[in-house]
């Protein structure tokens, strides 16, 4: 009986490491996932969009000192 226990002990903590290696090996997977989509759409059109926008909002607001202003009247 005492060396049932202990298999079924062995057996359960080979199965709680297994679920571990499993969620670390997801968890990799998603960050090298999310590494190359984030490369890709930095290397891609987008970017040039993204910073043709960043570039009109800081010039906007270089240009307009009351924009914070407006823009807190706005939210609230």
């Amino acid at each position: 009986m005492n060396s049932f226990y202990r298999q079924e002990r062995e057996l359960d903590a080979w199965q709680a490491i297994t679920q571990l290696q499993r969620e670390r090996i997801v968890i990799e997977i998603s960050d090298l996932v999310h590494r190359q989509l984030v490369t890709s759409a930095l290397e891609s059109d987008f970017r040039t969009h993204l910073e043709r926008n960043v570039l009109v909002r800081y010039l906007y607001r270089f240009n307009n000192p009351n924009y914070y202003v407006c823009s807190v009247y706005r939210i609230v």
